[in-house]
């Protein structure tokens, strides 16, 4: 990256975490975490190894199982809601598209990017219109693009048992 990627509109921004070159409208599966701004367990606890949902983390939970009977093209295979964090493995299947590659800028419209987006919104929304309790999200999420077999295998185990390893999983907090 050389300095001229770090400033828009002469402003200095933060790069970008997507992988250079990739288009996330790409027909893969990604495994997406996403927390809540400065980690607030803002969906509820885990007690006994046993995520406990409250009711905003069951909208969210539930938005996810849902996302197929919106989005066609979205599959989500595996996902966990955390007290403040959300892990999926989720399958986009898009019909082919002109390549296009990450760069700065809207949101293109089958993305990932612009699923995740939708996620938060919606989440966000549907506290402020019930009144819940709610701090937001952080502004970015991370993924990762699963190549292989074992990789899914691992991620796959690692979500399903997240409430069984919380006290030492690396987004825990007292």
């Amino acid at each position: 990256m050389d300095n001229d990627d770090l400033y828009f509109d002469g402003k200095y921004r933060i790069p970008s975490a997507r992988l250079k070159g990739w288009d996330y409208r790409t027909s893969a599966d990604y495994f997406i975490t996403i927390c809540t701004r400065d980690m607030v367990p803002w969906f509820g606890f885990v007690s006994e190894g046993k995520m406990n949902l409250n009711e905003l983390g069951r909208f969210a939970s539930e938005y996810l199982q849902g996302l197929i009977d919106h989005k066609p093209n979205v599959r989500v295979i595996n996902h966990i809601v955390m007290p403040n964090h959300v892990h999926a493995i989720i399958a986009l299947k898009n019909r082919k598209l002109d390549k296009k590659a990450n760069e700065f800028g809207p949101l293109l419209s089958g993305s990932i990017s612009a699923l995740i987006n939708q996620f938060k919104g919606r989440v966000t929304k549907y506290a402020n219109t019930n009144q819940l309790p709610w701090g937001g999200w952080q502004d970015r999420f991370h993924d990762h693009i699963i190549k292989d077999a074992a990789s899914f295998d691992n991620i796959n185990l690692y979500i399903s048992q997240n409430p069984s390893n919380w006290k030492s999983d690396r987004y825990f907090r007292r």
